[in-house]
Formats: structure tokens, C-alpha cells, sequence
């Protein structure tokens, strides 16, 4: 397989200015095999917006295999997501996945090429490929890395056989709230962090949480090869240091013959769990404080305007 016969699948919604972004980056990856899925809108002025969206696609002008899943009722980001995921795997059997704020270089999808091509050398038990390190300082001298730990999934890709696992998230949560199973972790002994994770209801929390107790491994570029543009939504409003990091090309066309688990980024993954529950408990106390709430709105206002600049002068 070539980087550019990788399928694609691009998840979007309303935000026409990130997407532009995106479509414009994958017509120099020209990806031959392209699944694009849309949620509905939730209001008239949304659908607006959600009309410039798939006016966006109409940028794509050169010969590839694209199918769209245009939605007319919103759903909302759990239950459509993972039905498109499941539905387009019934025509493919590996490929990226991409969330509309996450612009990729063309060393991602080289990188995924690579380790389907090789996937008979490498551990049986990689169930999915990052576009990113967040160890920005990383010194690593290997192509690539393994972790245990995959909070933030934006992005990746994955193989079908993999994905079928996603189901049993309902069991592993109600296992692990009675006690059934045993982190190994110290600062897990307590449940408080990652029960705060596994209960917050995002699908791909829910991914990753079936994937670390099926013991899937993750493959880590080591260098980041995806950038995440957006940090103003429903769920969050601040930025973060995960938020607009550099992408960097990597020449894999010697292949990758030494990959193996690193301590040092899956301990990042953790910090940065360990960080959301905290930040989550302080929300939670300081919701009911009137001052914090207007605090919240007015930083919130302010990072949109910030966002808006910042984007304007994106290079791609």
C-alpha cells in the first residue's frame, strides 16, 4: 500500500474556516479513497453553516474516490461518530480517521502506510497509529515508539478487527466501577482520576478505555505529525499545550524495524489525565461560584477572538 491509497475518513460539522484548511492539505496528500460524514444541524443559523462545510468539498477537483454521509437530524458527536466509523468499515478494513480541526502532513499518512505494510513484523496486538507526539522535546533516535496510553484521539487510524473491541466499553466501566479490575498504576489506586475519565461520556474516551484494557498498543510517530487547530468549543475553552504544535516530516522509506514501548511518553499520557481530573474537580466546585461562571464566559469570548487572529495567519 502507497501513503496516498490509505482511506481517509474526515469527520465535520460546522466549522467551514478549519475545514477549508484541512481539504486544502489533503489536495496535496491526494488521498485516492476520501469517506466524508456530517452531522445534522441542531438549529437554521446552524444549518448555514453546515451548508458551507459541504460547500467546502467542492474544492476536491481531481480524480478520487470520495462518498459523503450527509446527516439531516443531528445525532451528536457519540452516537454519530462511532455509527459512521462502524458503517464505513464495512467497505474498509483499515484507515485514518481525522476530526476536521486536525491538519495532517504528508509523513502521516506515510507512517500509516508503513506499519500496514509491515503489520506481519511488528506486535499483533498495535491497535492504533497516532499522527502525534506530545513529547515535543523527544530525543528518541527510533522512527517511531509504542505506548499504552492514547487519551487524546483526534486522529489515528485503525484496523476493523481493532475497532470491533469498542463495545465492550459498557462492560469494562461497569467491571471497574465494582471493583472487578486492577489499575497498575500508582496514582490509580485511589479510581478518582480514571473513573473521572471513563465516566465523562465521550466516545473516544470510551475507545481508549477498550483499547487499554484489551492491552492494544499505540504506535507514536517521534515526531508530531498532525497539528490541532481548534481549542473554543462546547467542551472546552482554553488553550492547551496539546493545541497548534509544529508538525514535522519523517523519511520512512527504510522502514520501520525497531519499535518498542516507551516509559517516558506513557508517563506524559498519564500526567495529562491525571491533570483533567483535577481540572475537572475545580470546575465541578467552582461551577457554583457566580464569579467563576462570568470569569469562564468572558475568557471563553476572548479565545475566540484570539483564535480567529491566529487562524487567519495559519500557514498549512
Amino acid at each position: 500500500m502507497l501513503y496516498n491509497e490509505v482511506p481517509v475518513l474526515l469527520l465535520t460539522f460546522n466549522r467551514p474556516d478549519i475545514t477549508k484548511i484541512l481539504i486544502d492539505k489533503l489536495r496535496l496528500i491526494k488521498p485516492q479513497y476520501i469517506f466524508i460524514a456530517q452531522d445534522g444541524p441542531r438549529t437554521p443559523e446552524e444549518y448555514k453553516i453546515t451548508t458551507q462545510v459541504k460547500e467546502c468539498f467542492n474544492k476536491i477537483d481531481r480524480n478520487c474516490d470520495i462518498q459523503t454521509l450527509f446527516r439531516d437530524q443531528n445525532l451528536g458527536c457519540y452516537r454519530a461518530v462511532t455509527e459512521w466509523i462502524s458503517r464505513f468499515f464495512k467497505q474498509v478494513d483499515f484507515w485514518i480517521i481525522l476530526e476536521d480541526d486536525c491538519i495532517p502532513n504528508q509523513s502521516f499518512f506515510e507512517l500509516c502506510a508503513e506499519i500496514h505494510n509491515q503489520r506481519n513484523n511488528l506486535p499483533s496486538n498495535i491497535g492504533i497509529i497516532s499522527g502525534s507526539n506530545f513529547q515535543t522535546q523527544s530525543k528518541t533516535w527510533d522512527l517511531a515508539l509504542l505506548s499504552e496510553h492514547t487519551p487524546l484521539l483526534w486522529w489515528r487510524a485503525t484496523r476493523k478487527e481493532k475497532w470491533k473491541i469498542f463495545k465492550q466499553h459498557k462492560k469494562i466501566k461497569s467491571d471497574f466501577i465494582s471493583g472487578k479490575l486492577t489499575i497498575r498504576e500508582k496514582w490509580w489506586l485511589t479510581k478518582k482520576a480514571m473513573k473521572y475519565y471513563m465516566l465523562a461520556g465521550y466516545w473516544d474516551n470510551d475507545w481508549y478505555l477498550s483499547c487499554y484494557f484489551n492491552k492494544l498498543l499505540t504506535v507514536v510517530p517521534a515526531k508530531n505529525h498532525i497539528s490541532n487547530l481548534w481549542f473554543v468549543g462546547i467542551h472546552n475553552a482554553r488553550p492547551w499545550a496539546y493545541h497548534w504544535i509544529k508538525s514535522f516530516n519523517i523519511d520512512y522509506s527504510w522502514g520501520i524495524w525497531d519499535i518498542s514501548i516507551s516509559k517516558s511518553y506513557n508517563n506524559t499520557m498519564l500526567y495529562f489525565m491525571e491533570k483533567m481530573y483535577i481540572y475537572g474537580v475545580l470546575s465541578k466546585i467552582l461551577r457554583k461560584v457566580w464569579l467563576f461562571a462570568l470569569m469562564k464566559k468572558i475568557v471563553l469570548q476572548t479565545s475566540r477572538i484570539f483564535y480567529s487572529r491566529k487562524l487567519k495567519n495559519y500557514d498549512a
